[in-house]
């Protein structure tokens, strides 16, 4: 270890720097399935802005010298730029540095969270990059403020089915189980069945059931015909307009014949970030 001291000493600071994010960049590169050497001309995008930094961040600039120096093309981009996914994207760039600390803009999140999905990479100095999210205004740059969220008349799990393949099936049976524990308020919990035209309206729909307080696991059954004017026909089951749990199991659709058209279990997980949650 002494042999690497009077090395150290003789380097300046920028070459020091230059080494120092070359090996973490190569180590980052490497990080690729598959990858032996980082590909020639390794394009890195780094953040520079005058986004007031949060925690110990370092100078851009100075990063991306750094950076050139070891071998790497460098953009500098801004928070609009980063915000831009013609700007921002897998295909220009490979990675992302992130310099001022906690400090990241609310703007650019959703396309920085794409370019990530797409296999982009990021690389933080002086703080986790999304502990302090600020946006900007006339006045200049400021602590984010989420809006506030609307008033929810109740949460539902729905299914929609196309009308016009349900035609010509003869007449429908939903069936569903549903329990239910301290459901208080002005509303309930539901199985409901809507059939809603082209044009947004509802010509037909039906709360299978209105369930309060608390229940054991109860069947309920609804036999229909689809609506001539609708183009949609949409199961749902959830709470409306309460508080309180409700639980559903085993809902199905089946034709006239007993052929299933849906059958749910409630059981498959689901991921909000990649899944419709209308199933």
């Amino acid at each position: 270890m002494r042999t690497h001291g009077p090395f150290w000493r003789r380097r300046d600071p920028a070459s020091r720097a230059a080494c120092l994010l070359g090996a973490s960049f190569w180590a980052v590169c490497m990080a690729t399935p598959g990858a032996s050497t980082p590909a020639p001309q390794t394009s890195v995008a780094v953040f520079k802005d005058d986004i007031p930094a949060w925690g110990a961040p370092s100078a851009p600039d100075r990063l991306a010298k750094a950076l050139e120096q070891a071998g790497f093309a460098v953009s500098l981009l801004e928070s609009g730029q980063l915000a831009n996914p013609a700007e921002l994207n897998r295909q220009r760039h490979e990675v992302l540095v992130l310099p001022y600390g906690a400090s990241f803009p609310v703007k650019a999140a959703d396309n920085f969270r794409a370019f990530l999905r797409a296999g982009g990479k990021f690389f933080s100095t002086g703080g986790y990059a999304f502990d302090a999210l600020l946006e900007k205004d006339a006045n200049g740059w400021r602590a984010y403020r989420p809006p506030e969220s609307p008033r929810l008349d109740g949460v539902a799990w729905f299914y929609d089915l196309p009308a016009a393949e349900l035609r010509g099936r003869g007449r429908l049976t939903f069936r569903g189980w549903l329990r239910t524990d301290g459901v208080a308020g002005p509303g309930f919990a539901h199985f409901s069945i809507y059939q809603t035209a082209a044009d947004g309206s509802l010509p037909a729909w039906r709360d299978l059931c209105q369930v309060r307080g608390s229940q054991a696991w109860k069947e309920y059954s609804y036999t229909f015909e689809v609506h001539p004017q609708a183009a949609t026909v949409s199961l749902r089951a959830g709470l409306y307009r309460c508080r309180g749990t409700a639980w559903f199991d085993d809902a199905q659709i089946t034709d006239e014949a007993g052929n299933a058209l849906l059958r749910e279990d409630f059981e498959a997980p689901r991921d909000p970030d990649g899944q419709d949650l209308r199933a």
